[in-house]
């Protein structure tokens, strides 16, 4: 990966990276990437791992999507603790279910895992397109609300998760999604064991506790973040 300043982002659009195969440039060439990117002010930030780019208090005003690496969204609880909401993995994008609500603020914060690059995409001309009115720029509305849906569409997985009343339905409720999408019973899955605990808004020692009585029992095999279930 190409090390600029941390936090920098490239202010000349033809040469910032084509995540090609990011679901929200579906069917968008080069030409019209660019495009897009000059309609909506498209900046590219290169992290550092653990660097926090969006806080919970920046105004709603841009959608990500990440290059190479993987981006964490959480947000801070009452407790002081953090809710870890999801991961996101290179193509991946966040933020379009924040920024079309009524408000005036993020409310979830955005962290870079790892070395990573984000394209962040200004959100004002999205529906209000330049008069040109391109192909482009009408494919990517449709990819973007493909991409809405499918992201609704997870967070009624996590609802799904968390309204299981022990540590041990949450856990097999996720892993058993995870299998699922995976198509196999061995997968990885993108969290260590802090974030896992976090996502699964449990005690990480307690969660612990419950993956070694798991494999006690024949029920999973793990190493750090692989998982097999076993049947």
């Amino acid at each position: 990966m190409k090390k600029t300043k941390k936090g920098s982002h490239k202010a000349d659009t033809p040469r910032m990276i084509f995540p090609r195969l990011c679901p929200l440039l579906k069917d968008i060439d080069e030409d019209g990437f660019g495009r897009i990117c000059e309609c909506l002010s498209a900046k590219e930030l290169h992290l550092a791992n653990k660097e926090t780019f969006i806080r919970e208090t920046d105004p709603c005003t841009r959608i990500g999507i990440v290059v190479a690496g993987a981006v964490r969204l959480s947000r801070q609880r009452l407790d002081g603790g953090r809710s870890v909401l999801e991961t996101i993995s290179e193509n991946g994008t966040f933020g379009a279910t924040y920024v079309f609500r009524d408000v005036k603020t993020m409310g979830i914060s955005a962290t870079a895992v790892g070395e990573t690059v984000v394209l962040l995409l200004e959100t004002a001309n999205i529906t209000r397109p330049c008069h040109h009115v391109c192909d482009a720029h009408m494919q990517f509305v449709r990819n973007l609300l493909m991409v809405m849906s499918q992201t609704t569409f997870a967070l009624k997985q996590k609802l799904r998760i968390l309204s299981q009343r022990t540590i041990r339905g949450r856990l097999m409720t996720f892993l058993n999604i995870r299998a699922k999408r995976a198509k196999s019973l061995e997968f990885e899955i993108p969290f260590d064991r802090q974030s896992l605990a976090d996502y699964l808004c449990v005690e990480r020692s307690a969660l612990s506790a419950e993956i070694s009585k798991l494999r006690a029992e024949g029920r999973i095999e793990s190493v750090k973040n692989r998982f097999k279930l076993l049947v």
